[in-house]
């Protein structure tokens, strides 16, 4: 039997008794440390509410846990970690590619089996022919952007080799080292399954990035100065080897730990889909979702598409509909009015008045806000009567304005039908997000934008209309 999580239990005592924080920790433990990702929620925190609802009776081992924006799969890890069936969904494809392969990354010997091979005799022979010959095969094509490609690269599949790299991006000799290897790993499906030959793409795309011109700190495209670019000429064997070796090494003790009766499914799917999940099914919701516009905050889609052009068999055009097709994008629609959303909450209604009497830019914000409502709706529509969701945000600045992210996710989430238990700060001094940006969009100018995250604690309730929420995400 279930404990509730308002039964006086001390939940909330224990949860607050924790540092939210986790200044200096380890966030990089077993698979979340396979391949970097923007906007990362660290892994302590899903871990320290699974501690704590685990050992309070809250959840159990074989309960499912939903989490409607995967990212790279924190949650999903931890939820096997812990014994627990994991649901997630992203738009991103890219993302759900580093979740699956994160938490349930294959047999480790298939991978090393299948790591000898492609760095076998075979690879010896295409880095040398490579090497002596790239200067001259380049001469001979170029693609519609202009990178250098050998001539056979044309009658390749164009969505995941050099073609799909708009030249500057990476050194050139590797750039067709990383190519040649993605093709080598497509030849493994033949030996291999594909949870082998996916963990070897994966690290493929973190040494792709690691040799790119991109900069280190940056997730939006954004490369190092010109005037570097000709001393940045990384080794790429040595370097997909070593960060084949920390991985494998990471998924080895990760399975070693793991639940082996415990799934994860991971979905490329937008959360808001009423026909995902029924109503009143999940145990449990930890999620982190935007804060913002993919645009103007983090780029998911731009930080991807280069990564999964280099070393996946993903559709780069729709890498690119990627940041579009995210909250607030223009190619999302929401069927909740602005109207609406502004009525439930009236501090992003006070938000939007000081929006409208600064400059006038509410239209972004809105258009976020009443797709995120649609999120907070499908939770409230899913979770379990009494049981926790968990909901990780952070607070941003539009033309100067700060917006209140929480507060506003809050108000939101009681018209939803769920009861707040608490919110607790924290502050993110190692999280991959920007402490300032250009809050007009003009180069050279910028202001704080976030340094400060909160996580808010609900409760499904009986309350939920889940037949009128059913109906208002089929409007859709």
């Amino acid at each position: 039997m279930q404990t509730s999580l308002f039964d006086h239990n001390g939940i909330t005592s224990e949860l607050s008794e924790i540092d939210w924080s986790f200044n200096g920790v380890d966030t990089k433990y077993l698979t979340h440390g396979l391949h970097r990702y923007p906007a990362r929620m660290i892994p302590q925190i899903p871990r320290a509410l699974f501690n704590t609802w685990t050992d309070k009776g809250v959840l159990s081992p074989g309960d499912t846990v939903f989490d409607p924006f995967a990212g790279s799969g924190t949650t999903a890890v931890e939820a096997r970690l812990h014994g627990m069936n994991a649901i997630a969904t992203d738009i991103n494809p890219f993302a759900c590619l580093l979740s699956r392969g994160k938490a349930t990354p294959g047999d480790i010997d298939s991978i090393e089996a299948a790591i000898g091979r492609c760095l076998g005799p075979d690879w010896t022979y295409r880095e040398r022919f490579i090497d002596q010959n790239h200067n001259e095969a380049v001469q001979q094509q170029r693609t519609r952007w202009g990178e250098d490609v050998y001539p056979e690269d044309l009658d390749s599949n164009k969505n995941h080799d050099a073609y799909a790299v708009k030249k500057g991006w990476f050194p050139e000799r590797q750039l067709a080292k990383i190519e040649s290897m993605q093709r080598l790993l497509t030849e493994l499906r033949a030996e291999f399954d594909y949870k082998t030959v996916r963990f070897l793409r994966i690290a493929l795309s973190q040494t792709a990035r690691e040799i790119s011109y991109q900069r280190d700190s940056e997730f939006k495209r954004h490369r190092i100065p010109e005037d570097e670019r000709a001393d940045h000429n990384p080794p790429f064997t040595e370097t997909f080897i070593e960060v084949l070796t920390e991985n494998v090494e990471k998924a080895r003790a990760y399975t070693e730990k793991v639940n082996p009766t415990a799934e994860a499914d991971i979905q490329h799917a937008d959360c808001r889909n009423p026909d995902l999940l029924e109503p009143n099914s999940m145990d449990a919701i930890i999620c982190s979702p935007p804060y913002g516009d993919h645009p103007t905050t983090v780029a998911y889609g731009q930080f991807s598409q280069d990564p999964a052009a280099t070393a996946t068999p993903l559709d780069v055009d729709q890498m690119k509909d990627v940041d579009p097709s995210g909250l607030g994008g223009r190619d999302s629609v929401a069927s909740v009015s602005f109207e609406t959303v502004t009525s439930w909450s009236s501090t992003l209604q006070k938000t939007r008045e000081t929006l409208q009497a600064n400059d006038g830019r509410d239209d972004d914000v809105l258009s976020f806000f009443t797709d995120y409502a649609e999120t907070l709706l499908q939770m409230s529509r899913v979770i379990k009567p009494e049981q926790p969701v968990a909901i990780v945000v952070g607070n941003r600045t539009v033309s100067r304005t700060p917006i209140p992210m929480h507060m506003i996710t809050t108000e939101i989430a009681l018209e939803a039908g769920l009861k707040h238990q608490h919110t607790f700060a924290r502050s993110i001094p190692s999280k991959t997000l920007p402490m300032k940006n250009a809050p007009e969009n003009v180069p050279g100018q910028s202001g704080e934008m976030i340094a400060d995250e909160y996580v808010l604690v609900f409760q499904g309730t009986e309350n939920v209309d889940t037949a009128l929420i059913d109906g208002v995400l089929r409007d859709k």
